[in-house]
Formats: structure tokens, C-alpha cells, sequence
């Protein structure tokens, strides 16, 4: 026999029914992998991701996502920015607004899973406060259209967004002309 060939797998869930736990794969000589939790919510089908791009044009332009948190549900977020030309991103939690904007698709990252995200993702609200701003950052880099460069920042620890709770990420263009800027976020829900 192949030592690289599975012998026994093993799948442990918690006792709480959400689908998370870990998978073990006996290989060969008693060798293991296992998955972790991020990777089980995947398989459970309680792993979400937004994934869009905007064009930006002029200088001082903002744009606006509000993301909103429902009652009883805590999400586990992950962010990815880049862009083509020189931004400022901010996150705020206990964003105020008098208009949420357009409802964006929201995906399964288990294409096979019919569970959908609780957590609703908005484009062009209408902002009236900005709240707590949490986390904030320059990308890119120029200052004129011809010595742009591109710039990405990426979350390497989640942040847990708390239930009944908005939160704004707001892109401020900080040179002339047109660039893009792309934005993905990554999440899992839990009850809170």
C-alpha cells in the first residue's frame, strides 16, 4: 500500500449542530491531516465572500459599503483591498445612515451549499455618521495619473463583527484621473 493513500477518515463535529469540528485523515502509516476551523466552515457551507471592483475617478472621490451585522449573528470577516493608484481605506463600526444603498450578491464559498449569508452588504448608502473608525491605511502610491502605482492590503486576522451593528468601509482617491479599486470580503457566521 501507497503511504500516501487515505486508510480512514474520520469527521468530528461539535455537539451544537453548527458543522464545525475537524476531519482527520488517516494516511498510510498513521500519518494525519486535518482541516481547521475556518476550512470547516467552508465544508459546512457557513463560509461567505463579496467580491466586486469599482472605477474611481477624481480626487477626494469616496465611495462607500455599508455591511450590516443582523440581531443574533456574529461575523467573522476578513478583508482583501488592492488597487491601481494611491487610496485610503477606512472601517468603521456604528456607521449611521438614512438610506442603505443597493443590496449586493453575496456568495456561498461551498458552491454545493444552499445555506445563504445572513450578513447583507450595501453599495452607495447615504452616510449621515461615520462612527468609530477602526482601521485605517494608504495603498498604492503617486500622486499623478502617469506615476501611479498599485497598492493591496489584506487582514491577516480576522475581525469579529458584532451582531445588530453596522460597519463602513470607506475609500477615499487620494491622486487625479481614473483607477480601480477592488475589494473582497471573506466571513463565517456564528450565533452570538
Amino acid at each position: 500500500m501507497a503511504l500516501d493513500t487515505i486508510t480512514k477518515r474520520t469527521t468530528i463535529l461539535s455537539g451544537d449542530g453548527s458543522g464545525y469540528g475537524a476531519q482527520v485523515d488517516i494516511v498510510g502509516n498513521l500519518r494525519t491531516n486535518s482541516i481547521d476551523r475556518v476550512q470547516g466552515t467552508i465544508h459546512a457551507g457557513t463560509h461567505y465572500f463579496y467580491k466586486d471592483f469599482v472605477d474611481v475617478t477624481g480626487s477626494g472621490t469616496i465611495t462607500d459599503i455599508l455591511i450590516g451585522v443582523p440581531t443574533g449573528i456574529d461575523a467573522h470577516v476578513k478583508f482583501d483591498f488592492s488597487c491601481e493608484g494611491e487610496f485610503e481605506i477606512q472601517i468603521s463600526e456604528g456607521a449611521t445612515y438614512s438610506a442603505v444603498g443597493t443590496l449586493q450578491s453575496r456568495y456561498n464559498n461551498n458552491r454545493t451549499s444552499s445555506n445563504t449569508p445572513n450578513v447583507l452588504i450595501y453599495t452607495s448608502p447615504t452616510i449621515t455618521g461615520q462612527g468609530t473608525v477602526l482601521w485605517k491605511q494608504k495603498i498604492g502610491g503617486g500622486g499623478s495619473v502617469t506615476g501611479s502605482t498599485s497598492g493591496s492590503s489584506r487582514a491577516e486576522n480576522e475581525i469579529i463583527f458584532a451582531a445588530n451593528t453596522a460597519y463602513l468601509v470607506r475609500t477615499i482617491k487620494r491622486a487625479g484621473g481614473t483607477d480601480y479599486f477592488n475589494n473582497l470580503f471573506t466571513w463565517y457566521e456564528e450565533d452570538a
